[in-house]
């Protein structure tokens, strides 16, 4: 009486366990529910967004870098060449009444010149502050005002433009307030890079139309730079942050890989290219893989992301995410997601070493 009694209580617990460990979840409309699979489940997020932990990762070695390369750059006096656009501002004593200040602001012309109204035009554009304020009080004394005192400012910056697009926070046109500004110091002031940025950062070098403010002798053709921002930032090589013109043009490209890799039992595993979407959910990359086999079970599942930190694994549970009891997962560009089939599947049965190796091998259904 004793062993059959035993008997009865062993095949009870059997068929629970029978049903937790073999039973196919395909519909995520029903699915089975755990209290052991609930009570060991957080609620915490799965994994961290890998776009927020890379972005601001290199925010912090683009901040290093620009650091470094302020406490490295010689200490030089911030010069500024007027162009064209550019409005200034003119003080001159005895101009429009005697022994008086006269403030005007004028803008550069497109033919260098500025319009002192009675006293004709001046040319000033390529010349420095002193430079300029020199060659307003020549044309003065010549025949307008004996000894003039002149004093310029710039009041709008218009001339030094410099284009940003592509991956950075905040893309435009920017003016420079000085002739020499570097790459890193340009992308500080479009906030840096966005999540999106890549290795790549492409420079088109603007034509130039004075000399003077050409750096190094410059070009007086467009022409392309390619400048890896992986070596500039992630490694520091100050060696890459070039001196930025007037006239230029700056690109950050954007990530370039856009796949993500299902594996397990699905019925096509592989590679799909997420182009255009820039995430997809765990449930949409199941449909990319023409859903579950007939022995899957979707509550058994990893994903695969690389992280700043290295390579993380973790487990996922699909079908809580496909009843509401789960936030949905989001994949993005890189990432590997392996379906599983009981709960004492090992992840080694699906990943080989090397999963981009192991990208096409599928279990038997």
């Amino acid at each position: 009486m004793f062993l059959k009694s035993v008997n009865n209580f062993l095949l009870l617990l059997a068929i629970p366990l029978l049903c937790i460990s073999g039973c196919s979840h395909q519909d995520f409309g029903r699915p089975m529910h755990s209290p052991i699979s609930d009570l060991m489940d957080s609620g915490k997020p799965y994994i961290d967004s890998t776009e927020e932990a890379l972005a601001l990762d290199r925010s912090r070695k683009f901040a290093k870098a620009l650091a470094e390369w302020q406490l490295q750059s010689p200490d030089e006096k911030p010069d500024y060449h007027i162009g064209p656009e550019d409005a200034v501002q003119l003080e001159i004593l005895s101009f429009e009444t005697p022994g008086k200040p006269s403030t005007l602001l004028r803008t550069v012309g497109n033919d260098g010149m500025i319009n002192l109204s009675w006293a004709g035009k001046v040319k000033i554009s390529g010349l420095n502050l002193q430079e300029a304020e020199k060659a307003i009080s020549d044309h003065l004394s010549a025949g307008y005002i004996k000894n003039p005192s002149v004093a310029l400012k710039i009041a709008e910056y218009k001339s030094a433009g410099v284009v940003i697009t592509g991956a950075v926070s905040k893309p435009g046109v920017y003016y420079m307030k000085r002739d020499r500004r570097t790459l890193l110091e340009i992308l500080a002031q479009a906030d840096g890079l966005d999540m999106k940025s890549g290795d790549e950062l492409l420079l088109v070098r603007g034509k130039q139309s004075m000399k003077t403010a050409v750096l190094g002798g410059g070009s007086e053709t467009n022409s392309l730079i390619v400048v890896d921002l992986k070596q500039l930032i992630d490694n520091g090589d100050l060696r890459s942050n070039l001196w930025v013109q007037r006239g230029d043009i700056i690109t950050v490209q954007p990530r370039k890989s856009n796949y993500i890799c299902v594996l397990g039992y699905v019925n096509r595993p592989g590679s799909f290219d997420i182009a255009g979407k820039g995430r997809i959910s765990a449930l949409d990359a199941v449909g990319l893989a023409g859903g579950l086999t007939a022995t899957a079970r979707a509550e058994n599942s990893w994903l695969l992301r690389q992280t700043p930190k290295g390579q993380k694994m973790v487990t996922i549970d699909i079908t809580a995410m496909a009843r509401g009891g789960r936030a949905p997962l989001y994949m993005e560009s890189g990432d590997t997601l392996v379906i599983g089939s009981s709960a004492f599947a090992k992840l080694s049965e699906f990943i080989k070493p090397s999963v981009s190796a192991g990208a096409s091998f599928s279990p038997a259904p």
